[in-house]
């Protein structure tokens, strides 16, 4: 799936895969969604695997991008698994947390529920340090840090 989503990108000369992430947008969020929910109380490795697939299609794709940060609920999912059992899950959870900060939604329920939750997010985002991740992913993630601080601040 992984090689379908994301190198495809580069080949679909004719669209075809854009198209269907177009028209599938809502459906492929929910996948990933029910995978993060059912698989949450018994299985660490789908979890985290489905977290970090679903944020390389994110990057790679904008219909998706703006999907999922207009949805309420994908937020929420979100800011549940800042409490998951692992570092490596919450990592995955700020990685895709990301992208409201970063995209600037535009629906009144994810922006609310983000201006409400602005400063336990802020101490969450600043305290946060992880211990699993390679040397160059962990460069890359304190530069996102310091994009979500900046645009948690101002929210």
């Amino acid at each position: 799936m992984r090689e379908l989503f994301i190198s495809s990108v580069r080949y679909d000369k004719r669209g075809l895969l854009n198209t269907f992430l177009e028209k599938n947008a809502m459906q492929i969020l929910e996948i990933f969604n029910d995978i993060e929910h059912q698989a949450l109380v018994s299985n660490y490795f789908a979890i985290r695997e489905s977290m970090k697939l679903e944020y390389e299609i994110l990057e790679q794709h904008e219909d998706l991008q703006a999907a999922f940060v207009e949805n309420p609920q994908y937020l929420c999912q979100c800011m549940q698994n800042f409490s998951a059992f692992s570092e490596s899950i919450t990592y995955e959870a700020l990685l895709l947390m990301s992208f409201f900060l970063i995209r600037k939604p535009q629906n009144e329920n994810v922006r609310l529920l983000l201006k409400d939750n602005a400063p336990k997010l802020i101490t969450f985002v600043e305290e946060f340090t992880i211990t699993e991740v390679k040397e160059l992913e962990m460069d890359n993630f304190d530069v996102l840090k310091v994009k979500m601080l900046e645009r948690l601040k101002v929210i």
